[in-house]
């Protein structure tokens, strides 16, 4: 990892302060059983937290028998997956079966023990994957062809790995979404522009994971890349749902995927950019 990507996550990569646990293998958070919300007026959605490849995972998913997109999301330090339950819930409505597991290592700890466990979250992931896409509890309604590798922070470091570092590169992954990361050094690989569209959401006053680090990530990576800006953004606020800046960084991750995995890159373009006009946010892209 680079030196500025380890000061800044021991400054406070965490969501949540630090939780008690162990190392690498202690990975827990608390479940609760299936339920149904509803995301504003969208279709209803089920959440719940089942095992992959050993990981309490939490799992949102959208009403139907699918075949739909899946999105593997990856939390930040010191944050359960169902912190994002907003995100993720806006995710599932819009016809994404969203899979988050929780990263040993990291999902209890913002210090030292969560930048230990990062060189180990690509294969975990790649773990979860195959957990879901193939194996005996396997997600029948999850499309192994339209994948989407996803992050907030840490997440996001993890994501832009598994998309574009030879260390750790999946090629079942249709496109990556970063939000709030960084192009960290993982041993033994390097980065490449790669094959895959990227978008990128950073807020522009992170005092965490500074914003330079996606406008680089920006200019190096993807076939396309996309960075959405949030004016005046810190590390985390933009993700609740009650912050002015909310409904434009879901609107520009549907959008993104509608024309990556979604089978509509006019429309989905179109809608990013009318996401990137909204109240609070920028968008800037390349290619």
């Amino acid at each position: 990892m680079t030196r500025r990507a380890a000061a800044v996550l021991l400054l406070g990569v965490g969501l949540l302060a630090p939780a008690c646990g162990g190392g690498d293998d202690d990975a827990t958070v608390e479940t609760r059983p299936p339920e149904t919300s509803l995301v504003d007026d969208a279709p209803r959605v089920r959440s719940e937290v089942r095992t992959f490849a050993t990981l309490p995972t939490f799992v949102v998913r959208p009403a139907g028998g699918g075949p739909f997109p899946l999105i593997l999301f990856v939390h930040g330090a010191g944050a359960p997956p169902q912190f994002y339950t907003p995100l993720l819930e806006g995710l599932a409505a819009a016809g994404n079966i969203v899979v988050a597991p929780a990263m040993p290592g990291s999902v209890n700890h913002s210090d030292f023990s969560a930048l230990a466990a990062l060189p180990f979250q690509p294969g975990r992931v790649k773990q979860v994957l195959d957990a879901v896409t193939t194996g005996p509890e396997a997600i029948h309604a999850a499309d192994p062809e339209r994948v989407v590798v996803m992050g907030h922070s840490l997440g996001g470091m993890t994501a832009l790995a598994m998309g574009f570092n030879s260390c750790c590169d999946d090629q079942r992954i249709d496109a990556v979404v970063s939000i709030a990361g960084d192009m960290a050094t993982f041993p033994g690989g390097r980065y490449s522009g790669g094959t895959l569209p990227l978008l990128l959401i950073h807020g522009d006053a992170d005092e965490t994971v500074p914003f330079a680090g996606s406008g680089e990530a920006l200019q190096q990576l993807g076939t396309s890349a996309y960075l959405l800006a949030v004016e005046h953004g810190d590390h985390t606020g933009y993700l609740a749902e009650d912050n002015r800046a909310f409904p434009a960084v879901v609107a520009a991750i549907v959008s993104f995927f509608e024309a990556t995995i979604g089978g509509d890159p006019r429309g989905g373009l179109a809608d990013l950019t009318t996401a990137g006009s909204m109240p609070g946010v920028r968008l800037t892209t390349r290619g």
